[in-house]
């Protein structure tokens, strides 16, 4: 059986904030289609959020609940992967990050609408994971 290598704090940094990402997406999704589904009545968002969704463009909607679909399982993956120092964490790493950067591109450039928190935690969080998985943890994500 192969030894492990140390597993360094900023991995295991990096693998929570996956994990927490992934969740953060499936709760997402779970308002999104709530949403969609009472027509913004008692889905349990405030009015404020509510308004904004409504003010989206209508495919929106329909495009971040894809987005969710798409990228918790790829964030899932990542933690399993980066937890266990699989080059498959890196490769889901890669394709989370890629996927997300080019979601928030569509968000912040397609839409006539102000960028918020959000996309620009979703950003620094995809760039973050580009750089963490492509460099110092390259090594270590090889088995």
């Amino acid at each position: 059986m192969q030894e492990q290598p140390s597993r360094p704090f900023s991995l295991n940094v990096l693998t929570g904030l996956t994990f927490g990402v992934a969740i953060w997406n499936l709760l997402a999704m779970v308002q999104f289609i709530a949403f969609i589904v009472t027509r913004g009545r008692g889905s349990g968002l405030s009015v404020a959020i509510q308004h904004s969704l409504m003010s989206l463009p209508g495919w929106t909607m329909y495009f971040l609940i894809a987005g969710c679909v798409i990228k918790a399982p790829l964030l899932f993956l990542a933690a399993w992967g980066y937890f266990n120092f699989k080059r498959l964490g890196r490769w889901a790493g890669n394709a989370y990050a890629v996927f997300s950067l080019a979601e928030s591109a569509v968000i912040a450039f397609g839409l006539d609408y102000p960028v918020g928190l959000t996309t620009v935690v979703g950003i620094l969080f995809a760039a973050f994971t580009l750089a963490a998985v492509n460099g110092p943890f390259r090594p270590l994500l090889t088995r």
